[in-house]
Parts: structure tokens; sequence; C-alpha cells
């Protein structure tokens, strides 16, 4: 079996996967998640449906409680699973490359030693929201639990009959007044045009109560309307997409197909086509607005308290003399993601000591139309700072970066910028390195200089350094056969266990890089991961080595970036 799921997901690498990347962008960009309802394939055991949904190319399922776990798990997918077999239901996901974010089940009684068997079965599953039509009674006792377990709840509407006391959006409003935001509304527009309601302008009305969305497209906008291919009906729902965008919601679009069951997998794989088309120029307009009024223009965000010391932090002198006049592209898009708060602390810090240094010129743009090869061409070096996501949007954009780097081009990375493109292997070249795991944003920590002779390093006078930020742990393995290290942490002298750990925070080899730099074919490369908090950007040294840093990247200051493995 695990063959099975092994060879259906390379199989869908190679095709239905790879024409689903434009459309991971475009929704990573707008903020938004889609998946597919396990209820579609009701016929079928939910391992089953986690296998059609892999092959689909997606990448989230939201659970359904009345279906069979699977030929070697009889029971439903319930709180009734033991440990062993929820386990087992996380290790189908995991295999298939699935996430289950929401999970259906009708009703949720005010029983406490229910809620609390139903919420710890949907915290081993990862699950974020639970999606239900609670008695009105439980709602105090949910609400409980949704807090002390990190868990939304989402109110649904189906039919009068079947919901009496939610399919009135009304209602659904009013059953969440004065709660946590934890309580909130998965809409099934669906059943609000069968009920009669209109779904643009219901969706005005519960925009701020919005969890997520169950999406259909019916045949007649009638009490017997049944489901067909999204966009082939009469509900008009590549406009429903746009106000979504529009109300600025960001919710889990959830594609539950209620019909024809038992060969719908066609008509869901045309509905997907469908989504993936409708989203496109709504993700493209994002982008382009995004670039014109956010990102580079968050200068504003620096205090006149904050600018003072930056300023009077900013080096004295340069670590290099300009060959000649050098041109500094600076980018900090955050693609789905609201960005670091040291980003304008960063942008300011940059420009000003290139300006004060007579070092290079900056110029901040954030448009897609920047990675065209004309364009790139300008500029000396680029500074990603603290960029997630994919901010190239194209496979062109990504061949003409590549090819400005391979052709001696700089580039500069700062803390996130190694969870940047994080689909696409060449960056993880070109950066040296991948990944983000980390603890808390303030780990303290010891760093060592492993290049003490490195001119970059200069300013640390070969003394090892304590400071806190949000310290990077890497996917990458063997970084040393890459990069040359500049710096990494002193795990003899660091409490390697402080606070919670996001991803995985130990590796193997016990070595973690904190900056480094490396050749790219011509191009010069820079790397630091500090740079979470904004008070990094005002610490002397350290300011100094991104000076340096930036010189080397530039091409004035000489540097040794051949890598040194680690003895053995």
């Amino acid at each position: 079996m695990l063959r099975k799921i092994l060879m259906s997901a390379a199989l869908c690498s190679v095709g239905i996967c790879a024409a689903q990347e434009p459309a991971q962008r475009s929704l990573q960009i707008l903020g938004w998640r889609f998946g597919i309802g396990a209820y579609s394939f009701n016929r079928v055991t939910f391992f089953e449906a986690i296998e059609k949904t892999a092959s689909l190319g997606q990448k989230n399922i939201e659970g359904y409680f009345l279906q069979k776990v699977s030929p070697g798990i009889i029971k439903t997918l319930d709180y009734d699973l033991t440990d062993e077999e929820s386990t087992a239901v996380k290790v189908k996901l995991d295999a298939a490359g699935v996430k289950m974010p929401s999970y259906y089940i009708h009703k949720i009684p005010a029983d406490e030693n229910v809620c609390r068997r139903l919420f710890e079965f949907a915290r081993k599953l990862e699950v974020e929201t639970i999606v239900s039509e609670p008695e009105p009674a439980a709602l105090d006792t949910v609400e409980k639990f949704c807090n002390q377990y990190n868990i939304s709840l989402a109110i649904h509407n189906h039919a009068k009959e079947l919901s009496p006391a939610y399919w009135n959006p009304e209602a659904v409003l009013k059953a969440c007044e004065g709660r946590s935001r934890r309580i909130g509304i998965c809409a099934d527009v669906g059943f609000w045009v069968k009920a009669g309601f209109k779904p643009l302008d219901t969706l005005k009305r519960v925009k701020d109560r919005i969890i997520s969305l169950h999406v259909h497209d019916l045949n007649e906008l009638s009490s017997q309307g049944h489901d067909v291919p999204w966009g082939t009906g009469a509900m008009n729902i590549e406009e429903l997409f746009r106000e979504a965008y529009r109300l600025e919601l960001k919710p889990l679009i959830v594609l539950e197909y209620s019909y024809n069951f038992e060969n719908s997998m066609p008509e869901i794989a045309q509905s997907i086509a469908f989504f993936n088309k409708a989203i496109q120029p709504i993700a493209s307009f994002q982008q382009d607005y995004a670039s014109r009024t956010s990102g580079i223009r968050r200068l504003a965000g620096v205090s006149p308290e904050e600018r003072e010391k930056i300023e009077n932090a900013l080096p004295s002198k340069a670590a290099a003399k300009p060959n000649k006049a050098r041109k500094l592209l600076i980018v900090d898009a955050n693609i789905g993601r609201g960005g670091h708060p040291s980003i304008p602390h960063s942008n300011l810090a940059v420009e000003l000591m290139g300006k004060k240094l007579a070092a290079w010129t900056t110029v901040l743009r954030n448009d897609v139309s920047v990675w065209k090869p004309e364009s790139l061409k300008q500029y000396n070096a680029v500074y990603l700072n603290n960029t997630i996501g994919d901010i190239f949007q194209s496979s062109e954009a990504r061949d003409s970066f590549a090819a400005f780097v391979r052709n001696g081009g700089g580039v500069i990375g700062n803390h996130a910028t190694t969870v940047t493109a994080s689909d696409w292997p060449e960056f993880e070249k070109i950066m040296g390195g991948k990944g983000a795991m980390h603890r808390m944003t303030d780990e303290k920590v010891t760093i060592k200089i492993d290049e003490p002779k490195s001119p970059i390093n200069a300013t640390f006078s070969g003394q090892s350094f304590v400071f806190a930020d949000e310290i990077f742990r890497y996917t990458t393995t063997q970084m040393r056969g890459l990069d040359r290290v500049l710096l990494s942490l002193d795990v003899e002298k660091t409490d390697m266990n402080q606070g919670r750990c996001f991803g995985k925070c130990f590796n193997d080899e016990n070595d973690y890089p904190v900056s480094w730099i490396h050749y790219y074919g011509k191009g010069r490369v820079f790397y630091c991961s500090l740079g979470h908090n904004p008070y990094v950007f005002w610490d002397a040294k350290i300011l100094a080595h991104f000076l340096a840093g930036i010189q080397f990247a530039l091409g004035d200051l000489k540097a040794d970036a051949r890598p040194v493995p680690p003895r053995k």
C-alpha cells in the first residue's frame, strides 16, 4: 500500500500536480487556501478520498464524520478512533502530502466529555477548524474548548429541515455575536441559494465572521438545484471569488461536490481547473496592487526614535572603496504573509548606509516587471529583504533572476529569504540554504566567529557574542560543503532547548550556520539569518557585518567564499 501511495505521489508530481503550481502561487498571493471536501467521495473510504485528493493535485481535504476510515479501520472518522487508529490516519495523510485543516461533524452536544474527546481527536490530526451545526445550548462549552485548544468552530448551514438553528445567515450571525473570534461561519453558498438568499449580498452581510466557504455551482437557482462543474451552472461563482477578494476575506475554500458520487472525479477536476483559471487574474491584480501600495512603502513604520537609533548605529566608513558607482535593488515582497516587523527598518538602514558612505544607490521595487532581464541588468546586486513566498510569479522571471546571478550579479538575503520560492530547487542552491525552523523570536544564543580573518567579519574582532533574535535552523544538510560559513551557533554556550520549537530544531550535524557567503556561477551571495526584530538594524556590529556583506555581493569587497567543510 505504501508503494502505491508513493507511486501515486510521484506521478502526481510530474502530471496534475505540476499544473497546480501556478494555482498554488495565486492562492499564496491572496492568502486563501483550497481543499476538497471528503463528502465529495462519500461512497469510498477516507483513505481512498485522500488518494483521490492527492491525485487531483490538491493538498487539503476536509474530513467527514460519517465516512469509513479504511478497509482495515472500519470505524467512521470521528472521536471514537483509538490513538493508534488516529495515528494511522495521520500517517496516511502525511504519506500523500495532504493536510486536514478542517473537519465536518454535523452535531456537537453540550456534554463536556464529548466535546473534549472531539477536540482531542482534532488536535491529533492537526485540524484547525471544526465545521459543524452544534446545539445552540452547546455553544458556551464549544467556545471554551475552542479557546483552550486553539481550534476554531465554523458554523455550517444546511436546508431549514436539517439545520433549523442555522439555515438563516442572520441566525448564524446572532449565534456568533459577543463570542470569541474562534467562533465563525462556514458559508455553504449552495444552501444559501436553495434557501433563497443571494450569495453576494449574504457574503457581504456575514463577512466579518467568515472562516471557510463550501462552494457549489448549481444547475438552477432553486431548492431543486444540484451540483454541476464549477463555471457551468447558474450561480456565477467567478463573481463570488471576486467578491471574496473585494471583501478582503482569507477563507479556506472547500470544493464540496454533492452529485454524481459514483463518477464525480472528471467533474471535480473540471471544477478545479475553472477555479485555478478564475483566481489567476485576481491574484495578478493583487500582486500589482501590493507592489504599488505596500512593501517598500512601509518606511512610514519606522518611528522617529527608531530612525535616530539606526542613524547612530551606521558605520563611519565603507568596508571597501567602490570600484565604480553601484546600484542596489531592494525587494521585500511577502506573498500571502504580512511580513516581518523589521522590514522597514532594514530597508531604511541599507538605504542610509549606501547614501552616507557613497557605497551604492538604492532602488526599492516589488513589481513583477523588475525581474525582466532588461530591468535586472541595471543593478549590481539584489537585496531580498525578508522575502517570503513566490515573489517571481513565473518561470520566465525565475530564469531571468538565476541568469542574473550566474552571470555575475550579487544577491543579499536576510532572515526569511530562505523560505522564498520554496518549490524552486535552484533558489535553494542560489541562497545556499532553505528553511526557517526556529524557537521563539527572542531566543538568546551565543554566536561564534567561524571565519575571524574574513573582512566581512572584521567588525567582531574574532570575539563571539551573545544575541537574541529568531534563530533559524535549515532543512538543507551539509551546508559547509556549499557555503563559506561566517557565523554559527556556539552550541556549547547556548541553551538549545529554550521555549517552544516550530519545526525541527535539531539536526544530526549539530551545526547551525547563521551567516555565510558563496559563489553561484560568477555571482556572489551573502546571507544572514539575523533580522526578525527591528532592533537588529540599530546594532552597530550587525550593521557593519551587513555593510561588508553587501559590498561583497556588489563586487567591491574581496573575500574568499569557497566552502570550508567541517573537520572530521
